[in-house]
């Protein structure tokens, strides 16, 4: 008769990317451009991938790991989030500054009210904005590393204070992602590892677009 589970609960995997939640597989099969509704998208290397996409993602946050680099994946933050029956498995790469401002926020995650996840990534006047809104109810939740206030950041618990010129160049940009993503492990090793706890078993994440650079 085959094996069965009717506690079994299926994840859907996720990633983050173009200011989009995506979608690449779904019923076990890989996403194309056959599949109803697949958004098709072009890296800078001209690789071409085909996904679901969304505007946000919304659920209870029951898990949250660190995986470190294997194979053909790269280190990342794994976030669980469960709507109902359903189980969001969210893929986030390490150095990317999207991941750092997901995680800066959960230490201030209500863990029993749900939260919503909105990426963004846009142009205006010239200049990229890309970012994401974490909100539970109508609130926005709060960092517990940085604050923005009258057009100006401020950095607290350790966050890697920039330089004036930081944003000056990508080589200058790339050697502060680094700094931020090395505090940002530090960080979740010392404060978040352990804060949510989930029994469900940690599978290999989804692959991560490669077409998006950290800030």
């Amino acid at each position: 008769m085959g094996l069965s589970n009717s506690n079994r609960v299926e994840k859907t995997f996720l990633t983050i990317s173009y200011g989009r939640v995506r979608q690449r597989n779904k019923d076990g099969k890989q996403i194309t451009e056959s599949t109803p509704g697949a958004v098709k998208r072009m890296s800078k290397s001209g690789l071409e991938t085909w996904a679901l996409e969304y505007d946000e993602i919304s659920g209870i946050v029951v898990g949250l790991f660190y995986k470190e680099a294997d194979g053909d994946y790269s280190a990342s933050y794994e976030l669980l989030l469960k709507d109902g029956p359903d189980l969001f498995h969210l893929s986030l790469k390490d150095d990317d500054s999207i991941t750092f401002s997901i995680i800066e926020t959960l230490i201030n995650v209500d863990k029993n009210k749900e939260v919503s996840i909105r990426p963004y990534d846009y142009e205006k006047d010239g200049k990229r904005k890309r970012g994401v809104n974490i909100k539970q109810g109508e609130s926005r939740v709060p960092s517990d590393l940085r604050e923005y206030n009258d057009g100006k950041w401020s950095y607290k618990n350790g966050y890697p204070v920039p330089e004036k010129d930081t944003f000056s160049n990508d080589k200058k940009r790339k050697l502060y992602s680094a700094n931020v993503s090395i505090f940002m492990k530090e960080y979740f090793d010392f404060k978040l590892d352990g804060l949510f706890k989930s029994e469900q078993q940690k599978p290999e994440p989804a692959s991560h677009e490669v077409s998006d650079l950290p800030f």
